[in-house]
């Protein structure tokens, strides 16, 4: 999904939520949505305003899913998007490089 990333947050016990503005919509009921990265996800920290493309999944309540820190399996409380990784867009640029 191509987002920018317009907040984030990170709270005592290192879960991070970022809201991020869907570039592929035109629909006001999709346009922003947030996203919670857990504190034991290995990933470079956002910056506000960066372009790029999202991969999440969704997290539905009452769904059993496999918690890897504790290697069971876990019904989950709440329903949530759980960041898995982004991606930065690049610019394209027209420098010609000599070898």
């Amino acid at each position: 999904m191509h987002v920018k990333l317009i907040a984030a947050l990170e709270d005592i016990c290192g879960y991070t939520t970022y809201v991020f503005e869907n570039l592929e919509t035109t629909e006001w009921d999709n346009k922003y949505f947030m996203c919670t990265r857990y504190p034991n996800w290995e990933h470079r920290e956002l910056q506000i305003g960066e372009v790029g493309y999202l991969e999440y999944d969704i997290i539905v309540a009452g769904e059993t899913y496999y918690n890897n820190r504790t290697n069971t399996n876990e019904v989950y409380k709440t329903s949530h998007l759980q960041f898995v990784r982004f991606i930065a867009e690049t610019k394209k640029t027209d420098k010609k490089y000599i070898m």
